[in-house]
């Protein structure tokens, strides 16, 4: 054939592995996931300082587009007009679960949701939440317990240095805003703001 295909083949339940004298640098294991052996694996172009002018894609779907999946993107420091940068992409999928999510100790801590919302917080039910352009209006919201779980009693305070400088009390959402101003906030402090109209 003027354009031949090329296969590398092995029995179905074995290995294929590469080496370089008797030391095994990597395999694709029949399940075909590949597998590295060092104990420090690098990814990388063939470019040189000064002129990384390359970028590598890990895509989910068929193509590099974020209507066929989620993708990450790294950009050498030399690529044009993209130097240096790192893009997470979530899929574009046509509903809510095309979210990007970071996890540490096992829970998911920073959510950013399909239409641009934020959850930050100690677990996927337990989460303080911020939208940074709310409709038409172009308000900024910042909600300190939007979660599914919570006491409806939390404050959204604000420190410097590890103290508390000004805290907005969950008792605002009633009939006043408080406002606690100082390095220990009390009666003193308070600030009623009256929903009068």
């Amino acid at each position: 054939a003027s354009n031949p295909e090329w296969a590398i083949r092995t029995y179905a339940s074995e290995p294929i592995v590469f080496m370089q004298g008797t030391t095994e640098r990597c395999r694709i294991d029949p399940t075909g996931h590949i597998v590295f052996s060092n104990t420090s694996t690098e990814i990388k172009t063939n470019s040189s300082d000064g002129s990384d002018n390359k970028r590598i894609i890990l895509a989910a779907g068929g193509d590099n587009s974020q209507s066929r999946g989620a993708q990450m993107t790294l950009y050498g420091n030399e690529y044009s007009s993209h130097e240096g940068r790192l893009q997470l992409l979530a899929g574009n999928s046509g509903n809510t679960n095309g979210v990007v999510e970071i996890f540490s100790g096992g829970e998911e801590r920073l959510h950013l949701e399909a239409d641009g919302d934020l959850r930050i917080g100690k677990d996927a039910s337990n989460y303080g939440w911020i939208r940074g352009f709310s409709g038409t209006t172009g308000d900024m919201i910042f909600d300190a317990d939007k979660s599914t779980t919570g006491s409806s009693g939390s404050n959204l305070i604000f420190r410097t240095r590890g103290a508390e400088r000004l805290k907005i009390h969950s008792s605002g959402m009633n009939s006043s805003v408080n406002l606690g101003f100082g390095q220990t906030p009390n009666s003193d402090y308070f600030i009623d703001i009256l929903n009068n109209d």
